[in-house]
């Protein structure tokens, strides 16, 4: 009997594969336009997708917050970049960021200054000529050739209050000619007994099976 639930609850398990619940960022796909998240610079709502430009600014950005537990998490995002090709001598290409920003101090995180937070991981880099500095999986999305969707796991060892950020750098020193359009941030939560009840499945079928013979 003790072998018979310990397989079911394995077999449970493998197949329920990633087991993770709904996202934890308020207003994840920009149904809401803005709503839940905080932007600095020429940030614009759009049709379920928020538009970050250098449209008279140095830089754009786009961020929430969201307080974690320690764990393994995995942060997906789908974006589409219209950045300028252009490199003027002297200069560089604009270039969009994405970065998960760690505040003990939540209420005054700011990415632009040093003390408003208290560490960064990069996600990726991104210019006209592609991503750089990243670590994580990048994919064409199989509806919209023209959007990328990128994914990486996110290891906690403390609890921790996590900022998804965004920034669009104009590097190239000309104004208002780069766009990234930024439509889904997820994070996942792992449920590792999410796979329970399958699990259970698993083993009644057995000792039904069992009875039978």
């Amino acid at each position: 009997m003790g072998r018979i639930l310990l397989f079911g609850v394995i077999i449970g398990i493998m197949l329920g594969g990633g087991m993770v619940n709904g996202g934890i960022l308020q207003n994840e796909d920009f149904s809401s336009g803005l709503a839940g998240w905080d932007s600095q610079g020429a940030v614009f709502e759009g049709v379920e997708e928020v538009a970050l430009t250098d449209e008279n600014v140095n830089q754009s950005f786009l961020y929430q917050g969201v307080a974690l537990d320690p764990g393994s998490y995995e942060v997906t995002v789908n974006f589409r970049q219209i950045l300028s090709p252009a490199e003027p001598l002297g200069f560089a290409k604009d270039t969009f960021f994405a970065s998960i920003y760690l505040s003990s101090t939540p209420d005054q995180f700011d990415p632009r200054v040093p003390d408003g937070f208290d560490g960064f991981l990069e996600l990726f880099n991104f210019d006209s000529a592609g991503p750089f500095d990243f670590s994580g999986e990048f994919m064409e999305d199989p509806i919209r050739p023209d959007y990328l969707s990128y994914r990486q796991t996110l290891s906690l060892t403390e609890p921790s209050t996590v900022f998804t950020v965004f920034e669009l750098t104009d590097l190239n020193g000309i104004n208002d000619n780069s766009l990234v359009l930024v439509d889904s941030v997820v994070i996942l939560i792992p449920e590792p007994l999410a796979a329970l009840p399958l699990g259970i499945a698993v083993l009644t079928f057995l000792l039904i099976r069992r009875k039978v013979r």
